[in-house]
């Protein structure tokens, strides 16, 4: 897998856990740990949208950050 952009929306993407540098460059782009990802795509699939979203609504919670409006 390529570099994700960060302005590149992530609608119709596929998150896959099979290979170590996809896991790599997903938890980069999304910010987040191996764990975290795994956790997510467990949680709400393997819908990079759907994943980053949950991550969001996570960090909210945790009070680690701001819940953006558009989640």
């Amino acid at each position: 897998m390529h570099e994700i952009p960060d302005n590149k929306p992530l609608k119709g993407q596929r998150i896959t856990l099979d290979d170590e540098q996809d896991v790599c460059t997903w938890t980069r782009s999304l910010g987040c740990s191996e764990r975290e990802l795994r956790e997510a795509v467990a949680a709400v699939g393997s819908s990079a949208e759907k994943v980053r979203r949950h991550l969001a609504k996570r960090r909210w919670a945790r009070g680690l950050g701001q819940l953006p409006r558009h989640v």
